[in-house]
């Protein structure tokens, strides 16, 4: 009896171009610095909060966090 094959094709492993990028510009090199470190901070604090058995966050999940966050805020405080 001949083993059975299955023929399916895999998904293809995705590169950083098959996503969607967001980008803006930033007034100097010093506001970049500190806006990276102070993402990073966040993130270690979520991270060092997490049991070990699961996910740490991505730099990405806590930029887009914080930018919803901070929108909803503006969006409150514009309204009153």
């Amino acid at each position: 009896m001949k083993p059975l094959r299955i023929h399916m094709k895999r998904p293809q492993k995705k590169t950083p171009s098959d996503y969607p990028q967001f980008a803006f510009r930033m007034k100097t090199f010093e506001e970049k610095v500190a806006l990276e470190k102070e993402i990073e901070q966040v993130q270690d604090l979520f991270n060092n909060a997490l049991k070990e058995e699961e996910k740490s966050y991505k730099k990405n999940e806590i930029i887009l966090e914080a930018l919803r966050l901070g929108l909803t805020m503006m969006r409150r405080k514009a309204r009153s």
